[in-house]
Order: C-alpha cells, then structure tokens, then sequence
C-alpha cells in the first residue's frame, strides 16, 4: 500500500483528483478527500500495489507536476540446498539432504547454500527454538548467492528461516520455516553371549569364556569387560 499526499493554496474545493497512469494499464482518476482537521490537505491511500505509475494530484484547475513510484518485487529464495556434516566419530560421509526432510542427529553440522531472487545487501537465518538469528555470507561478486551453516545442538532447535535485505534495503517477508527433528545418539546397547546363565560354576584353575554383542546405532569405537574377582565387597574390580 502507499499513501499520497498533497498541499494546497488559494481556492481550495472540498476534494482533489489523483491521476495515474502506468505501463501495463490505462490511465485510472481516483477522487483525494481533505484531510481531517485540514484545510489544505489531501490524501489518498492506494492498496496492493502491483505495478510502477505515475501520478498528478489536480485541485480545481491546478495540478502538481508528474512523480514516480517505482514498486520492487522483495526478496525471496529461490533455491536451497542442505547438506548434513556427521560428528567425526560416526564415520559417514556428508549426506545432502533436502529441505523438507530435516531429521538430524545432534552435533551435526548443517551446511546452507542457497540462491536468492535479488542481489543482496545482508542475509541472516531465524534460529527457531534457540530464538537467535545467525548471520550468513554473502559471495563476493555474486550477490545473490549466500551460504552459512548451522550447528545441530542435542535440544531445543525446531526450525530455521532466512531473513534477506536487498541492495535496495527491500527486506523479504513471510518466511517458509524449515522445520528440524534431532534425532538424538542412542547409547550402546549390550547383551551377554556367553556365558548364557546367570551363574556359572568353575574351578579355581579353570578359565571362563565370556562373550558379549554391543550395537550401536552408528558404531562402536571401544569396549571393555569388567570383572570382579572373589564376593567380598572390597573386592577388586578389574576391566
């Protein structure tokens, strides 16, 4: 919307005309009210704008010399492309993954790389959940493109959306929020193979074989075996 204004003198009628004429449509008059409380003023108010115009406000048999009001489009993405980076110690590979499906595991890192419609004069993503915004880069020589990256923390991050501000100053409205699920790193589980009952008897000079499966749901780095030699509470725990 944009509102138009104008100031009279000398003989003054009860209402203006406000004329326009743009590119795409014939010339259109709307009727400009005095303002309230003013004897001189007059206003109309234009909504949803679509297209540049020009414009002259007459009053009587006066009129205001031509003006321009240029209308810009605002900036929006026109495309985004996530790629997951995995902890180091789960061993995977960076995954691409696409923007409507955003289950990450926590401690990951997700890598934006994105192109806007307009180039651009700042850029920031909206952390949803952590309430923060981020601040993304922008290419040298190429201000359309942004890129950034966002740590996957263990809670709380449910969804991220950009902000953009163009060279014009024209900022980007109604964001698309890309909604996040973490999916937390589930501990180790272990079973014991061997021996299969809870208690086994062995003579004092015998060697007892012990077997266990652990899984984990990207790998298992190490393990360890603890023992207790003898039923004493002071007994020494051995691993």
């Amino acid at each position: 919307s944009v509102l138009i204004e104008a100031r009279g003198e000398g003989i003054l009628p009860p209402s203006g005309t406000l004329a326009i004429k743009s590119l795409v449509r014939r010339g259109q008059e709307f009727p400009m009210e005095r303002a309230t409380n003013s004897r001189n003023r007059y206003a109309r108010a234009l909504e949803n704008i679509q297209q540049s115009f020009n414009y002259q406000v007459r009053l009587n048999d006066g009129a205001s010399r031509t003006h321009h009001v240029e209308v810009l489009p605002r900036p929006a993405l026109v495309s985004l492309q996530c790629e997951q980076v995995y902890p180091d110690y789960t061993g995977r590979k960076p995954t691409r993954r696409a923007p409507g499906d955003l289950v990450l595991l926590a401690g990951s890192r997700l890598k934006l790389s994105a192109t806007a419609s307009k180039p651009l004069k700042t850029a920031s993503v909206w952390l949803e959940g952590p309430e923060r915004r981020q601040t993304l880069s922008i290419a040298p020589g190429e201000p359309r493109r942004l890129s950034g990256e966002i740590l996957v923390p263990a809670t709380n991050l449910t969804g991220f959306s950009f902000n953009l501000v163009d060279v014009d100053g024209m900022e980007s409205r109604d964001p698309a929020v890309y909604h996040v699920e973490i999916l937390p790193d589930k501990a180790p589980v272990v079973r014991i193979l061997a021996p299969d009952r809870k208690e086994e008897l062995v003579t004092q000079a015998a060697t007892l074989f012990a077997e266990f499966q652990a899984q984990d749901d990207f790998q298992v780095a190490r393990a360890w075996l603890r023992y207790k030699v003898g039923e004493a509470e002071n007994a020494a725990t051995n691993s």
